[in-house]
């Protein structure tokens, strides 16, 4: 694949339709996740996000 893939970033304890993408707002998670996710083969349920910011489920 080509080109740059533009990350999307929501707030689903706020928005559970996911439709205000605030990853403009939050750069330093944007980058973290792309650290997780070029190694994830299956991520989900928030892990992602819930990583960066420091949280544990």
């Amino acid at each position: 694949m080509k080109g740059k893939i533009k990350t999307e970033l929501y707030d689903l304890s706020n928005d559970i339709t996911e439709e205000n993408d605030v990853a403009a707002q939050h750069p330093e998670i944007v980058k973290n996740g792309r650290h997780y996710e070029a190694g994830a083969s299956n991520a989900g349920g928030g892990k992602i996000y819930d990583s960066c910011v420091g949280r544990s489920k």
